[in-house]
Order: structure tokens, then sequence, then C-alpha cells
């Protein structure tokens, strides 16, 4: 009787084990699904989300497309605004020209120059006894050039254009780039820990504001070469000037008296 209870025992502990082993197994698949499930459903949300975004990336590029034509409707001039001056050219040219001309007087074709430079919003930028270079505005340079003729006999004309868009847009580019690297080292420059990086991001702000000051130098030098043309004028008198260059009167008694006298001088 007393082996029977103990064997009886022994086999309803197993069972009780085996039903805690098949309770944990249970309750591991249980937690497998749930996250599983969770899983699914996060995908799916994210999927959801994404499909929106995209959905509101579409839209908004077919408002834009849609815009567009609009925009480009209000570019097309009215009969008013075709009445007005034409909008300034973009382009960044700088003009320069060269001549030679017989004069007269050399002395008084040098004042007269310097004086017409003036009266043009320009100046003399350099003049010897028989040359004279001047800074005109761009905007007078082809009237200007028109008048010198009245100095004497042009015998030698050079007219140059040089386009420098590319390079001024290069420059502001490069000098919007050196500023803002400057902006930022100042940042960091009060973030600095230590002696060591103070110093470190010093140095560099210096070279970097020597950057910035060589191209202010550059896109200055450049705008100013833009908004004043160059003209230079060399001058030789009548007197001087070989025969062909020598100013041809239109009758042969005017020819036979000479220019010196007709003149005066």
């Amino acid at each position: 009787m007393h082996k029977t209870f103990i064997v009886s025992l022994v086999l309803a502990a197993a069972m009780v084990c085996g039903g805690c082993e098949n309770y944990s197994k249970d309750a591991q698949v249980k937690a497998l699904y749930r996250d599983k499930h969770m899983l699914t459903q996060q995908k799916d949300e994210m999927a959801r989300q994404l499909s929106e975004s995209q959905a509101l990336g579409a839209a908004a590029l077919q408002r834009s497309e849609a815009a567009r034509p609009a925009a480009a409707a209000t570019l097309v001039p009215s009969a008013a605004a075709a009445a007005r001056p034409a909008a300034v050219d973009p382009r960044r040219i700088i003009y320069s020209a060269q001549f030679a001309i017989v004069a007269p007087d050399v002395a008084a074709a040098l004042n007269k120059a310097k004086a017409m430079a003036a009266a043009s919003g320009g100046y003399m930028q350099q003049m010897t006894s028989d040359t004279i270079v001047m800074r005109i505005p761009a905007e007078r340079f082809d009237p200007f050039i028109a008048e010198l003729a009245a100095l004497g006999t042009v015998t030698r004309k050079n007219i140059e254009a040089a386009d420098v868009t590319e390079q001024y847009a290069d420059l502001e580019l490069r000098l919007r780039s050196a500023k803002a690297m400057h902006d930022k080292l100042m940042s960091l420059l009060d973030k600095a820990a230590g002696v060591k990086d103070t110093l470190a991001v010093e140095t560099e702000i210096g070279r970097v504001r020597e950057e910035v000051e060589r191209l202010e130098g550059l896109l200055n030098r450049l705008r100013n070469q833009v908004s004043y043309s160059t003209i230079s004028v060399s001058f030789t008198a009548a007197a001087l000037a070989p025969q062909e260059l020598k100013i041809i009167l239109p009758f042969p008694w005017l020819q036979t008296l000479g220019l010196d006298r007709l003149l005066g001088t």
C-alpha cells in the first residue's frame, strides 16, 4: 500500500511537470504569433504612410505643372510692356577700343578728347604728349567713339568686346561660398574647447578671410572693367604724318594752299 502511494505521487508530479512544460511552450508560441502580428501591423502602417507621401508629392507636382503655363503666360509682354525700353542685357561684356588719329594740332586734340571724356561721365586715366587713355561709361561707348572722328582723320581703329559673364558668375559663387564658410567658422569659434582648438579655428578663419578679400578684389575689378570701357587714342600731327595719311582736300587748289594755311596755323 505504501509503495502504491509513492508511485501515484511520482506519476502525479510527472503529469504536473509535463503540463507546465506544455503550458510554457504554448505561451512561447502565442508570444511569437503576437510579435509577428505586431510587426505585420507596423509594416502595413509604414506602407500606408509611404503611399500617402507619394500621393501628396504627385499632387504637388501636378499643381506645379498646372501653374507653370499660367506663370509663363505672365512673361508674355503686353502692348504696354512692349512699348517700354528693352531689359538690360544680363551678359557682362568688357568693351575697349584703340584709335590712331591724324590731327592738325595734337595738343588741342588731346585737350578736346579729355574734355569729351569728362562730358560723357568718364575720365582721363593716362596722357602723354601724343596719346591719351580714357575710361568711358559702357552705355556711352558707341556714341563716344563716333564723336572721336571730329578730332581729325582716323587712320586706325580697333574695337574689342570680351564676354566675361561666366567668369563673373564663377567669382560671385566662390565669394558666397567663402563668406558662408567664414560665418560657419565664426560659429565654431564660440564652441571651441581648449586653446588648441581655438587657435586652429582662428587660423582657418584668417585663411578664409584672405580668400574673401581676394575674391572681392577680383570681382570689383571685373565689375569696374564692365562698367567703364577703355579707349586709347594715339595722335599724330598732320605735318609729321606720311603723305598717305594726310587729309586729302576735295579740290586741287585747296590742296595747293595746304591745310595749315587754310586753318590759319
